[in-house]
Protein backbone atom coordinates (compact mmCIF):
# COMPACT_ATOMS: atom_id res chain seq x y z
CA UNK A 1 0.00 0.00 0.00
CA UNK A 2 1.30 3.47 -0.88
CA UNK A 3 2.64 5.96 1.67
CA UNK A 4 1.05 9.31 2.50
CA UNK A 5 2.26 12.89 2.73
CA UNK A 6 0.73 15.85 4.59
CA UNK A 7 -0.75 17.60 1.55
CA UNK A 8 -3.35 17.82 0.14
CA UNK A 9 -6.19 17.04 2.55
CA UNK A 10 -5.38 13.85 4.47
CA UNK A 11 -8.74 12.20 3.95
CA UNK A 12 -8.52 12.69 0.18
CA UNK A 13 -5.06 11.11 0.14
CA UNK A 14 -6.32 8.15 2.16
CA UNK A 15 -9.29 7.83 -0.20
CA UNK A 16 -6.99 7.85 -3.23
CA UNK A 17 -4.82 5.12 -1.73
CA UNK A 18 -7.80 2.95 -0.73
CA UNK A 19 -9.54 3.30 -4.09
CA UNK A 20 -6.33 2.26 -5.84
CA UNK A 21 -5.97 -0.67 -3.43
CA UNK A 22 -9.52 -1.80 -4.22
CA UNK A 23 -9.17 -1.34 -7.97
CA UNK A 24 -5.76 -2.94 -8.54
CA UNK A 25 -4.73 -5.12 -5.63
CA UNK A 26 -7.64 -6.66 -3.72
CA UNK A 27 -10.47 -8.90 -4.96
CA UNK A 28 -14.16 -8.24 -4.60
CA UNK A 29 -15.16 -10.05 -1.41
CA UNK A 30 -11.76 -9.47 0.18
CA UNK A 31 -11.31 -7.60 3.44
CA UNK A 32 -9.72 -4.20 3.92
CA UNK A 33 -7.38 -3.39 6.84
CA UNK A 34 -8.90 -2.40 10.16
CA UNK A 35 -9.09 1.27 11.06
CA UNK A 36 -6.34 0.83 13.64
CA UNK A 37 -3.99 -1.05 11.32
CA UNK A 38 -4.52 1.41 8.50
CA UNK A 39 -4.01 4.42 10.77
CA UNK A 40 -0.71 2.98 11.96
CA UNK A 41 0.42 2.10 8.45
CA UNK A 42 -0.40 5.51 6.96
CA UNK A 43 0.49 7.44 10.13
CA UNK A 44 -2.84 9.23 10.31
CA UNK A 45 -5.59 9.31 12.94
CA UNK A 46 -8.30 6.66 13.17
CA UNK A 47 -10.80 9.51 12.69
CA UNK A 48 -9.31 10.20 9.24
CA UNK A 49 -9.44 6.52 8.30
CA UNK A 50 -13.01 6.22 9.58
CA UNK A 51 -14.06 9.21 7.46
CA UNK A 52 -12.42 7.70 4.36
CA UNK A 53 -14.14 4.36 4.89
CA UNK A 54 -17.47 6.18 5.32
CA UNK A 55 -17.02 7.76 1.87
CA UNK A 56 -16.13 4.39 0.32
CA UNK A 57 -19.22 2.85 1.92
CA UNK A 58 -21.39 5.67 0.57
CA UNK A 59 -19.95 5.06 -2.90
CA UNK A 60 -20.85 1.39 -2.62
CA UNK A 61 -17.28 0.12 -2.80
CA UNK A 62 -17.15 -1.43 0.68
CA UNK A 63 -19.55 -2.65 3.33
CA UNK A 64 -19.05 -3.04 7.07
CA UNK A 65 -19.97 -6.58 8.16
CA UNK A 66 -20.12 -8.09 11.60
CA UNK A 67 -17.17 -10.43 12.26
CA UNK A 68 -15.77 -9.84 8.77
CA UNK A 69 -14.83 -6.17 9.06
CA UNK A 70 -14.77 -3.92 5.97
CA UNK A 71 -15.46 -6.03 2.87
CA UNK A 72 -15.02 -4.96 -0.77
CA UNK A 73 -18.32 -5.31 -2.66
CA UNK A 74 -17.53 -3.47 -5.92
CA UNK A 75 -14.63 -2.12 -7.96
CA UNK A 76 -16.15 1.11 -9.24
CA UNK A 77 -18.13 3.76 -7.30
CA UNK A 78 -21.88 3.53 -7.67
CA UNK A 79 -22.11 7.19 -8.71
CA UNK A 80 -20.14 6.39 -11.89
CA UNK A 81 -22.36 3.50 -12.96
CA UNK A 82 -25.42 3.52 -15.19
CA UNK A 83 -27.26 0.99 -13.03
CA UNK A 84 -26.96 -1.41 -10.12
CA UNK A 85 -27.07 -5.18 -10.62
CA UNK A 86 -27.56 -7.42 -7.61
CA UNK A 87 -25.42 -10.57 -7.63
CA UNK A 88 -27.41 -12.93 -5.41
CA UNK A 89 -25.22 -15.81 -4.28
CA UNK A 90 -26.73 -18.89 -2.61
CA UNK A 91 -24.16 -19.24 0.15
CA UNK A 92 -21.81 -17.26 2.35
CA UNK A 93 -19.00 -14.96 1.29
CA UNK A 94 -16.58 -17.62 2.56
CA UNK A 95 -17.96 -20.14 0.06
CA UNK A 96 -17.96 -17.58 -2.73
CA UNK A 97 -14.27 -16.83 -2.39
CA UNK A 98 -12.76 -19.96 -0.86
CA UNK A 99 -14.25 -22.43 -3.36
CA UNK A 100 -12.10 -21.95 -6.48
CA UNK A 101 -14.95 -22.57 -8.94
CA UNK A 102 -17.12 -19.79 -7.51
CA UNK A 103 -14.19 -17.45 -6.86
CA UNK A 104 -13.25 -17.60 -10.54
CA UNK A 105 -16.84 -17.24 -11.73
CA UNK A 106 -17.69 -14.28 -9.48
CA UNK A 107 -14.39 -12.57 -10.25
CA UNK A 108 -15.18 -12.74 -13.96
CA UNK A 109 -18.72 -11.45 -13.39
CA UNK A 110 -17.42 -8.44 -11.48
CA UNK A 111 -14.73 -7.72 -14.08
CA UNK A 112 -17.13 -8.11 -17.00
CA UNK A 113 -19.80 -6.10 -15.22
CA UNK A 114 -17.42 -3.22 -14.57
CA UNK A 115 -16.45 -3.16 -18.24
CA UNK A 116 -20.17 -3.08 -19.12
CA UNK A 117 -20.70 -0.10 -16.77
CA UNK A 118 -22.73 -2.11 -14.27
CA UNK A 119 -22.39 -1.55 -10.56
CA UNK A 120 -22.36 -5.20 -9.42
CA UNK A 121 -23.37 -5.50 -5.78
CA UNK A 122 -22.59 -8.76 -4.00
CA UNK A 123 -25.39 -10.21 -1.89
CA UNK A 124 -24.26 -13.31 -0.01
CA UNK A 125 -26.26 -15.52 2.30
CA UNK A 126 -25.99 -15.29 6.08
CA UNK A 127 -25.26 -18.90 7.11
CA UNK A 128 -27.18 -18.40 10.37
CA UNK A 129 -30.43 -17.76 8.44
CA UNK A 130 -30.97 -21.11 6.79
CA UNK A 131 -34.58 -20.34 5.90
CA UNK A 132 -33.28 -18.13 3.08
CA UNK A 133 -30.68 -20.50 1.67
CA UNK A 134 -31.03 -21.11 -2.10
CA UNK A 135 -33.40 -18.13 -2.11
CA UNK A 136 -33.18 -14.33 -2.56
CA UNK A 137 -35.67 -13.05 0.02
CA UNK A 138 -32.92 -12.21 2.51
CA UNK A 139 -31.83 -9.48 0.09
CA UNK A 140 -35.26 -8.13 -0.87
CA UNK A 141 -34.66 -4.67 0.61
CA UNK A 142 -31.19 -4.38 -0.88
CA UNK A 143 -32.51 -5.27 -4.32
CA UNK A 144 -35.01 -2.40 -4.33
CA UNK A 145 -32.46 -0.10 -6.00
CA UNK A 146 -31.26 -2.72 -8.49
CA UNK A 147 -32.23 -2.57 -12.15
CA UNK A 148 -31.48 -6.29 -12.65
CA UNK A 149 -30.22 -9.40 -10.90
CA UNK A 150 -27.76 -12.21 -11.50
CA UNK A 151 -28.87 -15.20 -9.42
CA UNK A 152 -26.14 -17.76 -8.72
CA UNK A 153 -27.47 -20.98 -7.19
CA UNK A 154 -31.04 -19.81 -6.45
CA UNK A 155 -32.33 -23.38 -6.66
CA UNK A 156 -35.99 -22.83 -5.77
CA UNK A 157 -37.85 -22.30 -9.07
CA UNK A 158 -40.69 -20.45 -7.35
CA UNK A 159 -38.22 -18.09 -5.68
CA UNK A 160 -36.39 -17.52 -8.96
CA UNK A 161 -39.67 -16.78 -10.72
CA UNK A 162 -40.65 -14.34 -7.98
CA UNK A 163 -37.34 -12.51 -8.41
CA UNK A 164 -37.73 -12.46 -12.20
CA UNK A 165 -41.15 -10.84 -11.82
CA UNK A 166 -39.53 -7.90 -10.03
CA UNK A 167 -36.66 -7.22 -12.46
CA UNK A 168 -34.71 -8.68 -15.40
CA UNK A 169 -32.94 -11.76 -14.02
CA UNK A 170 -30.33 -14.16 -15.33
CA UNK A 171 -30.05 -17.50 -13.50
CA UNK A 172 -26.41 -18.63 -13.44
CA UNK A 173 -25.35 -22.18 -12.53
CA UNK A 174 -28.95 -22.78 -11.52
CA UNK A 175 -30.32 -25.15 -14.12
CA UNK A 176 -32.66 -24.08 -16.90
CA UNK A 177 -34.12 -23.36 -19.32
CA UNK A 178 -36.91 -21.42 -17.63
CA UNK A 179 -40.09 -19.86 -18.97
CA UNK A 180 -39.68 -16.71 -16.89
CA UNK A 181 -36.00 -15.67 -17.15
CA UNK A 182 -32.74 -16.16 -19.02
CA UNK A 183 -30.25 -18.73 -17.76
CA UNK A 184 -26.61 -19.74 -18.17
CA UNK A 185 -25.05 -23.04 -17.13
CA UNK A 186 -22.25 -25.40 -18.00
CA UNK A 187 -23.17 -28.47 -20.03
CA UNK A 188 -23.43 -30.57 -16.88
CA UNK A 189 -25.05 -33.53 -18.62
CA UNK A 190 -22.09 -33.70 -21.00
CA UNK A 191 -19.69 -33.34 -18.06
CA UNK A 192 -21.09 -36.46 -16.40
CA UNK A 193 -21.18 -38.33 -19.69
CA UNK A 194 -17.59 -37.37 -20.60
CA UNK A 195 -16.20 -38.48 -17.24
CA UNK A 196 -17.95 -41.85 -17.46
CA UNK A 197 -17.07 -42.34 -21.13
CA UNK A 198 -13.40 -41.69 -20.40
CA UNK A 199 -13.39 -44.51 -17.84
CA UNK A 200 -15.31 -46.78 -20.21
CA UNK A 201 -12.78 -46.11 -22.96
CA UNK A 202 -10.01 -47.16 -20.56
CA UNK A 203 -11.77 -50.51 -20.12
CA UNK A 204 -13.61 -50.03 -16.83
CA UNK A 205 -17.05 -51.59 -16.49
CA UNK A 206 -17.68 -51.38 -12.74
CA UNK A 207 -17.89 -47.58 -12.50
CA UNK A 208 -19.49 -46.05 -9.44
CA UNK A 209 -21.03 -42.58 -9.13
CA UNK A 210 -20.47 -40.45 -6.02
CA UNK A 211 -22.82 -37.53 -5.54
CA UNK A 212 -26.09 -36.07 -4.35
CA UNK A 213 -29.04 -36.49 -6.71
CA UNK A 214 -31.93 -37.77 -4.57
CA UNK A 215 -34.12 -35.24 -2.78
CA UNK A 216 -35.43 -35.81 0.71
CA UNK A 217 -36.83 -33.94 3.72
CA UNK A 218 -34.89 -30.71 4.28
CA UNK A 219 -32.60 -31.22 1.27
CA UNK A 220 -32.16 -29.13 -1.86
CA UNK A 221 -30.75 -30.70 -5.02
CA UNK A 222 -28.27 -28.77 -7.12
CA UNK A 223 -29.67 -29.08 -10.68
CA UNK A 224 -26.10 -29.30 -12.00
CA UNK A 225 -25.43 -32.39 -9.86
CA UNK A 226 -28.59 -34.07 -11.12
CA UNK A 227 -27.63 -33.41 -14.74
CA UNK A 228 -24.11 -34.83 -14.17
CA UNK A 229 -25.67 -37.97 -12.71
CA UNK A 230 -27.97 -38.27 -15.74
CA UNK A 231 -24.96 -37.92 -18.07
CA UNK A 232 -23.15 -40.70 -16.23
CA UNK A 233 -26.21 -42.95 -16.52
CA UNK A 234 -26.51 -42.21 -20.26
CA UNK A 235 -22.90 -43.25 -20.90
CA UNK A 236 -23.29 -46.44 -18.92
CA UNK A 237 -26.55 -47.33 -20.66
CA UNK A 238 -25.05 -46.58 -24.07
CA UNK A 239 -22.32 -49.10 -23.22
CA UNK A 240 -24.97 -51.67 -22.37
CA UNK A 241 -24.14 -51.68 -18.65
CA UNK A 242 -26.70 -51.95 -15.88
CA UNK A 243 -26.28 -49.45 -13.04
CA UNK A 244 -27.59 -50.97 -9.84
CA UNK A 245 -27.62 -49.65 -6.29
CA UNK A 246 -24.16 -51.14 -5.77
CA UNK A 247 -22.74 -48.51 -8.14
CA UNK A 248 -24.69 -45.47 -6.90
CA UNK A 249 -23.29 -43.79 -3.81
CA UNK A 250 -25.45 -41.03 -2.35
CA UNK A 251 -23.07 -38.64 -0.57
CA UNK A 252 -25.51 -35.94 0.62
CA UNK A 253 -23.28 -33.23 -0.87
CA UNK A 254 -20.54 -33.70 1.75
CA UNK A 255 -16.96 -34.89 1.46
CA UNK A 256 -17.29 -36.89 4.68
CA UNK A 257 -20.20 -38.84 3.18
CA UNK A 258 -18.20 -39.37 -0.01
CA UNK A 259 -15.29 -40.76 2.01
CA UNK A 260 -17.58 -43.20 3.84
CA UNK A 261 -19.32 -44.24 0.62
CA UNK A 262 -16.09 -45.10 -1.17
CA UNK A 263 -14.64 -46.83 1.90
CA UNK A 264 -17.71 -49.05 2.02
CA UNK A 265 -17.83 -49.62 -1.74
CA UNK A 266 -14.27 -50.90 -1.84
CA UNK A 267 -15.18 -53.58 0.71
CA UNK A 268 -17.74 -55.12 -1.66
CA UNK A 269 -16.83 -58.50 -3.22
CA UNK A 270 -17.28 -57.01 -6.67
CA UNK A 271 -15.99 -53.53 -5.87
CA UNK A 272 -15.97 -50.76 -8.49
CA UNK A 273 -12.68 -50.31 -10.32
CA UNK A 274 -13.42 -46.64 -10.99
CA UNK A 275 -15.57 -43.76 -9.76
CA UNK A 276 -17.08 -40.63 -11.25
CA UNK A 277 -17.53 -37.96 -8.57
CA UNK A 278 -20.05 -35.17 -8.98
CA UNK A 279 -17.35 -32.61 -8.16
CA UNK A 280 -13.62 -32.47 -7.55
CA UNK A 281 -13.82 -32.27 -3.76
CA UNK A 282 -15.83 -35.50 -3.56
CA UNK A 283 -13.31 -37.13 -5.88
CA UNK A 284 -10.51 -36.11 -3.53
CA UNK A 285 -12.43 -37.52 -0.56
CA UNK A 286 -12.88 -40.80 -2.44
CA UNK A 287 -9.16 -40.93 -3.24
CA UNK A 288 -8.36 -40.40 0.45
CA UNK A 289 -10.65 -43.32 1.34
CA UNK A 290 -8.98 -45.58 -1.23
CA UNK A 291 -5.47 -44.68 -0.10
CA UNK A 292 -6.43 -45.29 3.54
CA UNK A 293 -7.27 -48.87 2.57
CA UNK A 294 -3.94 -49.35 0.85
CA UNK A 295 -5.37 -49.05 -2.67
CA UNK A 296 -3.19 -47.43 -5.31
CA UNK A 297 -4.61 -44.65 -7.48
CA UNK A 298 -4.91 -45.17 -10.41
CA UNK A 299 -3.29 -48.65 -10.54
CA UNK A 300 -5.99 -50.28 -8.36
CA UNK A 301 -8.86 -47.80 -8.65
CA UNK A 302 -9.44 -44.73 -10.84
CA UNK A 303 -11.21 -41.47 -10.02
CA UNK A 304 -12.60 -38.73 -12.28
CA UNK A 305 -13.98 -35.46 -10.89
CA UNK A 306 -15.96 -32.63 -12.40
CA UNK A 307 -15.14 -28.93 -12.17
CA UNK A 308 -11.39 -28.47 -12.66
CA UNK A 309 -11.43 -26.19 -9.63
CA UNK A 310 -8.96 -27.80 -7.26
CA UNK A 311 -7.71 -25.83 -4.26
CA UNK A 312 -4.21 -24.43 -4.71
CA UNK A 313 -2.99 -26.63 -1.83
CA UNK A 314 -3.94 -29.88 -3.63
CA UNK A 315 -1.01 -32.09 -4.66
CA UNK A 316 -3.05 -34.64 -6.63
CA UNK A 317 -3.34 -34.12 -10.39
CA UNK A 318 -6.99 -35.10 -10.75
CA UNK A 319 -8.55 -36.23 -14.00
CA UNK A 320 -11.60 -34.00 -14.31
CA UNK A 321 -14.02 -32.22 -16.62
CA UNK A 322 -13.39 -28.47 -16.87
CA UNK A 323 -16.62 -26.46 -16.61
CA UNK A 324 -15.16 -23.03 -17.41
CA UNK A 325 -16.37 -20.82 -14.53
CA UNK A 326 -14.91 -17.73 -16.23
CA UNK A 327 -16.85 -18.52 -19.41
CA UNK A 328 -20.02 -18.98 -17.35
CA UNK A 329 -19.50 -15.61 -15.66
CA UNK A 330 -18.84 -13.82 -18.96
CA UNK A 331 -21.89 -15.41 -20.56
CA UNK A 332 -24.08 -14.36 -17.63
CA UNK A 333 -23.18 -10.69 -18.02
CA UNK A 334 -23.47 -10.86 -21.82
CA UNK A 335 -26.94 -12.40 -21.60
CA UNK A 336 -28.01 -9.71 -19.12
CA UNK A 337 -26.76 -6.97 -21.46
CA UNK A 338 -28.84 -8.42 -24.29
CA UNK A 339 -31.88 -8.66 -22.02
CA UNK A 340 -31.60 -5.01 -20.97
CA UNK A 341 -31.11 -3.93 -24.58
CA UNK A 342 -34.17 -5.90 -25.77
CA UNK A 343 -36.56 -6.53 -22.83
CA UNK A 344 -39.23 -8.12 -25.02
CA UNK A 345 -37.02 -10.79 -26.63
CA UNK A 346 -37.67 -14.49 -25.87
CA UNK A 347 -35.87 -15.94 -22.87
CA UNK A 348 -32.73 -17.91 -23.70
CA UNK A 349 -30.70 -20.69 -22.11
CA UNK A 350 -26.96 -20.43 -22.80
CA UNK A 351 -24.98 -23.67 -22.37
CA UNK A 352 -21.21 -23.39 -21.86
CA UNK A 353 -19.18 -26.26 -23.40
CA UNK A 354 -17.10 -28.52 -21.13
CA UNK A 355 -13.82 -30.34 -21.69
CA UNK A 356 -12.24 -33.53 -20.31
CA UNK A 357 -8.77 -33.05 -18.80
CA UNK A 358 -6.93 -36.35 -18.37
CA UNK A 359 -4.33 -36.32 -15.59
CA UNK A 360 -2.91 -38.84 -13.08
CA UNK A 361 -5.92 -40.42 -11.34
CA UNK A 362 -7.28 -42.59 -14.17
CA UNK A 363 -5.79 -45.62 -15.91
CA UNK A 364 -6.90 -48.93 -17.41
CA UNK A 365 -8.06 -51.50 -14.85
CA UNK A 366 -5.38 -53.89 -13.56
CA UNK A 367 -7.07 -57.14 -14.59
Amino acid sequence: MDSITRHPLLREQVLHILRDEILTRRPVGGSMPTELDLARQLKVSRKTVRAAYAVLEEEGLVERRRRLGTVIIAKTPRSKKTGEVGLVFFSSAETMFLVPFYARMVGEICSRGSAATFYVRLLTHDSSRREFRFDWQEHAARLEEAMAALAVGVYKPQALQSLAQRMPTVAIDTGGPFEFCDSVAADDFEAGRLAAQHLLDLGHRRIGFIGHWASGPGTMIDPAHLRRYEGYLAAMQQAGLWVGEDLQFEAQASTQAAYRAVAGALQQPDAPTAFVAVDDMMALAGIDAALAQGRRVPQDVSFAGIGDAMPSSATIRLTTVALGPEAIGRAGVDVLQRRLADPASPFTHHVVPVKLIERDTTASPAW
